[in-house]
């Protein structure tokens, strides 16, 4: 496969030559090719013929694979903070748009951290998240200088927000692009959000029963294992030692450990389809539907988030078979999400639709797997209503917005 293949969209030199850009063109693309397929199914063979290069060659710039792997999501963070830092001192009151311009020039980011950073080696880890919490507080205090009247806690729940807006045109299957004046409306609609209060104590899940079922247990663990360490990560052995059982008495309740993740998806998206029909089936009219699916899904990811964790990122790893099916349920049960937003507010387009659908997903994705706002915040009590002044446009925006943007910025 070549670069261009591969969707770097840079021009690569010939074999046998030695660009002084190498190092970035092979960064170029890891980025790319991990994005497309995920960092298990890359090789370093794969990037190396992206690049022209023989794998003895990349191994002179990266000792390993997942060196290399670190680079690519470090260097993600990097545009973002570099921005982030000039736009704070001194301060520009444009950082909105500036900050939806370079976040469009590295629209897979928010997908790369959410997805690959587990097949870090923990060290690696910890400086990649100290990076990303870096770029949050960046965002805290560009949203304090513009609501000053806010305390940090409440600029931090704001900030949180707005980068998973920010980053959502990553999470986008169809490939659309999302305009850049589209995106910035729905930015500037959470950085002037109603900033909810911290609650009081501890926001933990009590522990609760367990079911007596063994295979109930084993697919609990199995899920928790999964979410924590990614599905190629988990050997049956581990899931045995999870239950202190054998890990081959593993097989007396599934026939083999990807039987566990198309259960568990399976489950996940069967709950939430369900859900959808109760809701679609007693509702007055689109407005309460709409807020009604919006809480539902909020309600999914606070009680089940390493399901939801495991629907975006472990996916890929199904059955062909199973995986077509469950993408298949994921268009479908957005899909109705988009003809509520279209029934509520008829000016938007389906296209609109979509973008705004997807990113009050990502919103709900984002802030139920970010540890220390599940903590502090009531978040299925207040995250429902961002998500919905996201998917119905107020009155201080554009109605139908133009999805093209004329100015080459799309």
């Amino acid at each position: 496969m070549t670069a261009q293949q591969a969707g770097t969209g840079t021009d690569q030199p010939l074999r046998r030559t030695r660009p002084s850009n190498r190092r970035q063109l092979i960064l170029a693309a890891a980025r790319d090719l991990i994005g497309a397929r995920g960092y298990e199914q890359v090789a370093m063979g794969d990037i190396a013929e992206a690049v022209t290069i023989s794998p003895s060659a990349l191994y002179r710039h990266f000792s390993s694979k997942q060196d290399l792997l670190f680079e690519v999501l470090s260097s993600s963070v990097t545009p973002l903070t570099t921005r982030l830092e000039e736009m704070s001192s001194p301060f520009r009151t444009d950082w909105v748009g500036e900050l939806v311009t370079v976040a469009t020039e590295h629209a897979q980011s928010g997908m790369l951290w959410q997805r690959e950073t587990m097949h870090l080696p923990e060290p690696q880890q910890a400086l990649v998240h100290a990076e990303i919490r870096t770029v949050g507080q960046l965002v805290t205090g560009l949203i304090q200088q513009t609501r000053p009247e806010l305390a940090p806690e409440r600029a931090d729940y704001l900030a949180w927000a707005t980068l998973a807006v920010l980053l959502s045109p990553g999470s986008h299957r169809s490939g659309e692009t999302v305009s850049r004046p589209l995106l910035t409306s729905m930015v500037h609609t959470v950085v002037h959000s109603p900033a909810p209060a911290p609650a009081e104590g501890t926001r933990r899940a009590p522990l609760g029963l367990k079911p007596q079922s063994r295979r109930e247990n084993l697919l609990a663990e199995s899920i928790r294992l999964f979410s924590e360490r990614g599905y190629t990560r988990v050997a049956i052995e581990d899931i045995g030692a999870a239950l202190g059982i054998a890990g081959p008495s593993v097989y007396n309740h599934f026939a083999t450990k990807g039987d566990i993740l198309v259960t568990a998806l399976t489950r996940g998206w069967s709950y939430l389809l369900m859900d959808l029909a109760d809701v679609l089936a007693t509702a007055p009219d689109a407005e309460e539907a709409l807020s009604g699916v919006v809480g539902s899904y909020v309600k999914m990811s606070v009680r089940h988030p390493a399901i939801i964790g495991l629907l975006l990122t472990e996916a890929r790893h199904l059955p062909e078979e199973s995986r077509t099916m469950l993408l298949q349920a994921q268009r479908e049960y957005l899909a109705e999400w988009t003809a509520l937003v279209r029934a509520v507010s008829p000016t938007v387009s389906s296209t609109e639709g979509r973008h705004r659908v997807a990113a009050a997903v990502a919103l709900v994705n984002n802030l139920m797997r970010t540890p220390h706002l599940r903590d502090r915040f009531e978040l299925d009590q207040v995250l429902p209503q961002l998500c919905l002044s996201l998917l119905v446009p107020g009155s201080e925006d554009t109605p139908a917005m133009d999805l093209v943007d004329h100015e080459g910025s799309a």
